[in-house]
This record gives structure tokens, sequence and C-alpha cells, in this order.
């Protein structure tokens, strides 16, 4: 029987070996079947160029060009005669015709002397389909010897099933032999088994029930109430569990009660942490209110002391030239009562007068118009009431208040605003970012004392304004550009910069005057600050100024 046994394994080893080695040739037979099936799609592409060459030869056809046709047309008959081959004794006598056409076609070729391109394009396609290991006979030999290893191989296949089957039919009739002499003997011990198995499935099944009941009652039922409680904590409700059962499931019940405790201690911790957070944003952003507020009130005290000390020389002409006036007309009176009153002394005295008004009068205006211009921007800063203006006359009153205080370094200020371009907006607040902006241009477009020059300028844009201030200077870092607006940012941080100007304008643009600012600038080159706001100031932006 283990002879037997043997025989047969080795027998179904070789059929398996067989199968395989069959199933990889018709990998290969397909796999060569796709391949002629391309070739067969490039002869037909072959008889074409052929085709058209030959036709291109037409006007001056002569022996050699039907010679070079003909042959062409023959070999592209010897690759379609090689793609339906049946026997690899056809194959070779067709190689050897195919390749004396190629000759002759290169011999014709050369011998006409001229180039042909549909000539030379079917030539190098039939070289290409019909030499080389990819051509037409070389594939077509592959598959004829493929289809022979599949025949031989089918053949053993076959032999290697006939010897199974005749060893499988002896080793069956010895089995049913044996089988037959220790059923009687398999039959008694079944017996004794199937009593053995009917008292063990009894006890199996008790048991079972007895772990099921154990298992509802004692586990089940408690992790219900770990589930429930779970829930209960989710939905805002916690729970309590009281499990003190040492196993697993009362392990459960003491960790999630731990766990509620400890998250109960950081909410507390957390909500603690957010009532700190939330006064130290409000004290943070009140401070930052009162800095704000100081850096605006002295911007306006700074704009005080320039127009003090400006107003001091047109009063100090003014009260020079009144001085003067009276000490003429005491000497005119005394000339008068003492009867030595002449013509001369009168035109004298008459000059000198008209001279002294003339420089009362001319000072005196000069100083007014000062102190009108400082007088509406101030009051136009400390208050934010919204009125109509026009932007020109505003910017020149903003500038004028400025001069003094710019007087100080050689910087040139001039502003080319078109007239007639009407505001209603916050004056107060565009005066603000005006003076911010200029004084910013002077601290630091313009360090030790240097000249420049700083133009305002305006333009309309539909129902917006575009206003720009740009200067000659220094010119802005790019490092530093994204950052200029942020509060508490300053390159002049020792010599007492607070880093506010430029933030104060930032917000004064965008959430008094309703509008958006950006800047441009290049290192060495200057910088333009461009701002845009709307015309008219709506009800919503006045109120959130508010």
């Amino acid at each position: 029987g283990g002879q037997d046994l043997a025989r047969l394994q080795r027998l179904a080893q070789a059929i398996q070996d067989a199968l395989r080695t069959l199933g990889d040739q018709r990998s290969r037979r397909l796999a060569l079947i796709v391949v002629r099936e391309r070739l067969y799609t490039q002869s037909v592409a072959i008889r074409e160029a052929v085709t058209m060459a030959a036709a291109s030869e037409i006007p001056g056809l002569d022996l050699r060009t039907s010679l070079w046709a003909e042959t062409a047309s023959s070999a592209t008959t010897l690759l379609f005669s090689g793609l339906s081959a049946t026997r690899l004794v056809d194959l070779q006598p067709q190689v050897e015709a195919f390749r004396k056409a190629l000759v002759v076609m290169d011999t014709a070729d050369a011998a006409m002397g001229r180039s042909s391109p549909e000539r030379q394009v079917a030539f190098d396609l039939l070289d290409s389909l019909g030499t080389g290991p990819e051509s037409v006979f070389f594939v077509r030999e592959r598959e004829l010897l493929v289809e022979a290893q599949q025949t031989v191989l089918m053949r053993r296949i076959s032999a290697l099933s006939d010897a199974f089957v005749a060893s499988a039919e002896a080793l069956s009739n010895q089995v049913r032999t044996d089988t037959s002499s220790s059923t009687q003997a398999v039959v008694e011990t079944i017996g004794w088994y199937e009593q053995l198995f009917v008292v063990i499935s009894i006890i199996g099944f008790l048991v079972a029930l007895a772990t099921l009941l154990y298992a509802h009652f004692g586990v089940v039922r408690r992790l219900l109430a770990v589930s429930h409680a779970m829930r209960r904590y989710a939905e805002g409700a916690p729970t309590p569990i009281t499990d003190h059962n040492r196993d697993e499931v009362g392990d459960i019940a003491r960790a999630y009660g731990h766990m509620v405790g400890v998250i109960a201690e950081r909410e507390s911790a957390l909500g603690d942490a957010k009532t700190a957070a939330e006064a130290a944003v409000v004290e943070l952003r009140n401070t930052q209110a009162s800095l704000i507020q100081a850096e605006k009130m002295a911007s306006l005290g700074g704009l005080v002391a320039g127009v003090a000390h400006e107003i001091n020389t047109p009063v100090g002409v003014g009260t020079t030239a009144a001085s003067t006036l009276a000490e003429e007309t005491k000497e005119f009176r005394a000339l008068m009562e003492g009867g030595q009153l002449r013509k001369s002394a009168i035109t004298r005295f008459l000059d000198k007068a008209e001279e002294c008004a003339g420089l009362i009068l001319t000072n005196l205006d000069r100083a007014a118009h000062l102190i009108q211009s400082f007088k509406r921007v101030a009051v136009d800063q400390s208050s934010e009431s919204q009125r109509r203006f026009d932007l020109g006359v505003y910017v020149n009153e903003v500038v004028t208040a400025l001069r003094p205080e710019l007087k100080r370094q050689p910087i040139e200020v001039a502003f080319a605003v078109p007239p007639g371009i009407m505001l209603e907006t916050l004056p107060g607040a565009l005066a603000q970012v005006l003076t911010n902006l200029v004084m910013n241009a002077a601290i630091h477009a313009f360090p030790d004392g240097r000249a420049g020059r700083i133009e305002i300028g305006a333009r309309r844009l539909a129902d917006d304004v575009e206003v720009s201030v740009a200067d000659t200077g220094a010119g802005i870092p790019e490092a530093n550009l994204h950052k200029i607006f942020e509060p508490f940012f300053t390159t002049k941080r020792s010599e007492g910069g607070s880093g506010l100007g430029l933030h104060i304008v930032f917000n004064l643009v965008t959430h008094s005057l309703g509008g958006r600012i950006r800047v441009e600038s290049v290192e060495g080159r200057g910088s333009r600050f461009v701002l845009v706001i709307p015309t008219r100031l709506g009800e919503q932006v006045v109120a959130a100024a508010a």
C-alpha cells in the first residue's frame, strides 16, 4: 500500500508539473499571438506603404522602378505567408526568399540614383519587419515551436493520467478489501463512543448554561451599568457607580470614577484659567487703548509746541512795530504841542505809521492763519464728529499746522490734491492719519538731518478716494514690511519710539474711516503709504468708531 501511494504521489506531481509547463506554454503562445496580430497590422501598413511608393514613381516609371515595385510586392506577400505558415519547414525558404528580395530592392534603389521618401519608408518597414528578433518569421517560428511543445505536453499528460487512473483503481481495490475486514471492529467501537459522546454533550451543555447565566448576571448587567453612566456623563448628568467587586468589571467602574474626578478637576482649572485669560485680555485692551490715547495726545502736544513757537515770530514782529509806532506817536504829539510841527515831520510820521501798521497787519494775519489752521486740526483730532469738507483745503490746513514741527529738518512737504474732492467723514481721524504718516516719514525716512521731500497726493476712485503719502527717504527693509502696522513695533525704541504711530494709522483707516491701507517701499528708494477711504462714511462705521 505504501509503495502504491508513493507511486500515485509521483504521478500526481508529474501531472501537476506538466500542467504548469503547459500553462506557461499557453501564456507564451497567447503573448506570441498578440505579437503576431500586431505584426499583421504592421504588414497591412507596409502593403499600403509599398503601394504609395510605387504610385509615387509612376510619372517616371522605368524598368528598374518596376523591378523595385514588383520585388517589394513579393516581399510583402512573403511576410503574409510567413504569418500564416503552419510548418517549420516552410519558413526557411520564405526567409531566404525575403532576404533575396531585400537585396534586389536595395540594388534597384541604388541603381535608380535618386531618393524617394516613400520608397525609403517602405524599404525600412520591410527591413524592420522581416529581419531581427521581432520579425514576422522569427515570431512565427517561436509560435510553431510552442505549438509543437504543447502537443508533446498534451500527449505526456494523457499518458500520465492513464497511469494515475490505473494505479488509483488498484489502490481502491486494495482499500476496499482492507476496509471490509475492519468495518465490524469500527462499528463496535463507534457504539461505545456514541454513549460517551452523549454524556459529554450533556455535561458541556450544563457548563455552558451556567457560564451564560454568570456572564449575564455577574458581568453583562454590570457592564451595562457602566455604559449607562458613561452616556449620562456625556449628556452632562454624571451618575456615580458603586461596584466593589475585585474583578475586571470592578476595575473598569473604579477607573471610570477616577476619570470623572480628574476631568472635573481639569474642567475647574480650565475655567479658572479661562477667566484669568479673559481678565488679562480686557486689561491688555484697556492698556492698549490708554497708550493709543496717550500717543494721540502726545501728537497733539507736539503740534501745540510747534505752533506756539511759530506764532512767536509774527507776534514779536507785531509787538516791535506797535512799540515803534507808539514812540513815533509820542514824538509827533510833543512836536505838535510845542508848536514845532513841520511838514517834513508830518510826512515822516505818516510814513513810519504806515510801515508799522503794515507790519502789524501782516504778522497778525499770519498768526491768525496759523491759529485758525491749528484750531481746526486740534478740534477735529479731539472730537469724533463727522462733517463735510474739501479734501484739498483740509490737507493744506494739516500741512500748515505741521510746518512748525518740520522746520527743524531740511524736509520739503508738498501736496497735489485736485480741487473739488468733497468728503463726508471724520476729519479728526484723517488729520491724525496724515499727521502720523508725515511725522513717521520725518523721523524714520530722513535720519541724521538728511534732506528730502514728502508729497501728499489724492485722486477720486468712483465712490472712494485714494490718498497717498510718499517720501524720498531711506525706505523700509523688506523683512519689516509685514510688521510695521503691528502694535509696539518700532526701530527707534532706544530713541523713545513707542511703536504705536502706524498701528494707530491702521486702526483709524480700517475702523474709523472704513477704508484700507497698504505700503509700498524699496529700501534706499523711499516709501509710499496708500489709503483708500469712502467719500461718505456709512452710519454703521460711524457707530463703530464712536
